[in-house]
């Protein structure tokens, strides 16, 4: 991925911080924490544990939201915040990213990585007076 640029982010969970991710198979639905959009029956999640500034947190993430994290975050993140972090970071390169970040990503995934850009293109022009 050397021709993509990492979405700045942080680890902000202090320097006690510990995590164990694990994969698995969902035996029913869930909500993923980070789109809040289901985990269905049989989909593929992470279940992330950790300790966290002090206290055990769980957060469940599906699988599109995993990739899209492994992609654009090499160096840190916050749960909960990969979308509106990754939108911000679209936003700061005017709309544009290479095609390096999305080289890797499922359709899905890709779907929604474009779908931000389109979102931050559209904003840009509505601000630009539709130019």
């Amino acid at each position: 991925m050397s021709n993509c640029s990492c979405v700045a982010g942080t680890d902000c969970y202090g320097s006690d911080s510990f995590r164990c991710d694990i994969t698995r198979t969902a035996r029913k639905s869930h909500k993923c924490h980070e789109c809040h959009g289901l985990i269905a029956e049989r989909q593929q999640y992470e279940v992330s544990t950790g300790l966290f500034d002090g206290d055990i947190l769980r957060f469940k993430t599906c699988s599109v939201c995993v990739e899209i994290r492994n992609a654009f975050f090499c160096e840190g993140f916050l749960y909960g915040e990969i979308r509106h972090d990754l939108r911000e970071h679209i936003r700061a390169m005017d709309g544009v990213i290479s095609e390096a970040c999305t080289a890797n990503l499922s359709d899905e995934a890709f779907d929604v990585v474009v779908g931000m850009v389109e979102e931050v293109r559209l904003g840009i022009m509505e601000r630009e007076g539709g130019k």
